[in-house]
């Protein structure tokens, strides 16, 4: 039940460790080898619009749910991701629904092909909006509109989604200033 009195020591030395395998990121308007804290993967859902269609062949209903990662890397931003389709079908000789799973997909964007990110939406409703310097860099992902993508993601996620959108905004910003 209780820790022995070396417990905490212990721990400390856990810590210690860890912190030797954290990597570090450089920003060359920071100085040399300023340590950056280890960000988490970021999970949230893409929202991807469905549509629904009646005829004569009966009634069809489809929806779109595509639940990803995001991982800041040293060259930028890695989103993963893996989408379900639901059919839902009424007709003459079936009623029914179909859930097809697609696979999982990736995409890469270089930190130079990221130009904003920004937390939105508030409490209720929180996004990470990443935008690309050009449509083709967001091309083949669900939801995109434009070069803008919204990540939503759970409240919970809220302080960690502003820790990447920081660090993401810093490089822009050291972008910037150098070139």
């Amino acid at each position: 039940m209780f820790e022995s009195s070396d417990a905490p020591q212990q721990k400390r030395d856990q810590l210690d460790g860890a912190a030797e395998n954290t990597p570090l990121l450089h920003h060359d308007h920071q100085g040399p080898h300023v340590p950056s804290p280890r960000l988490d993967p970021l999970p949230f859902r893409l929202k991807r619009p469905g549509w629904d269609s009646m005829g004569f062949n009966g009634i069809e209903s489809v929806s779109h749910r595509a639940d990803g990662i995001l991982r800041v890397t040293e060259r930028g931003v890695t989103l993963e991701w893996a989408e379900v389709q639901t059919v839902e079908e009424v007709s003459l000789d079936r009623v029914g629904t179909d859930v097809i799973e697609l696979p999982p997909e990736w995409l890469e964007l270089p930190s130079e092909r990221i130009a904003g990110v920004w937390l939105v939406g508030g409490w209720w409703s929180p996004c990470l909006d990443l935008r690309a310097c050009e449509m083709e860099d967001l091309e083949g992902v669900p939801g995109v509109r434009g070069v803008t993508l919204s990540l939503r993601i759970h409240r919970r996620d809220r302080a960690l989604a502003s820790a990447i959108a920081q660090a993401i905004a810093s490089r822009i910003e050291a972008r910037q200033t150098a070139g």
